[in-house]
C-alpha cells in the first residue's frame, strides 16, 4: 500500500514533446556540401587560401570531414550556430569564386546527436 502512495506522489517524468523542443532548438548544425567537379588541387587551393586569409581553424567550426565520390566534392561540417557558418560564408564564397568553383547550396540540418572517440586529423 506504502508503494502505491509514494508512486502516486511522484513528479510526472517530462512528456516527449518538451525533450523534442530542446533538440529542435539546439544551435549546433550538420552543413552538407556536394561540389560537382571540384578536383582535390581545387580543395586544397580553398584551404591555402583560407590559411592565406588568416582562418586555419575557422571560429564556430567544430568538424570538417571532405572526400572524394567520382568526379563529386563532398564535405561535411558541424557548426556551433547558423550565425558562425553565416560569417565564415562571407570569408569563404571569395576564396571559391578566386579557385573556380560555382556558389554551393548548402544542405542545413540541426544536429540531434554527436560523437566523437577520438581527435584526429588526416592530412590531404
Amino acid at each position: 500500500m506504502e508503494a502505491r502512495n509514494h508512486s502516486r506522489n511522484r513528479a510526472k517524468p517530462k512528456s516527449h514533446t518538451s525533450r523534442t523542443i530542446k533538440i529542435n532548438k539546439m544551435k549546433k548544425l550538420l552543413i552538407q556540401f556536394n561540389f560537382p567537379g571540384m578536383t582535390q588541387k581545387q580543395y586544397d587551393q580553398v584551404w591555402n587560401e583560407l590559411r592565406r586569409a588568416g582562418h586555419p581553424k575557422p571560429a564556430g567550426l567544430i568538424h570538417h570531414v571532405a572526400a572524394f565520390q567520382g568526379d563529386n566534392c563532398l564535405v561535411f561540417d558541424v557548426w556551433e550556430s547558423q550565425e558562425a557558418f553565416d560569417r565564415f560564408g562571407q570569408i569563404l564564397m571569395p576564396i571559391l569564386y578566386k579557385v573556380g568553383i560555382d556558389e554551393p547550396q548548402p544542405m542545413i540540418t540541426p544536429v540531434l546527436n554527436e560523437f566523437s572517440r577520438v581527435e584526429t586529423r588526416v592530412p590531404h
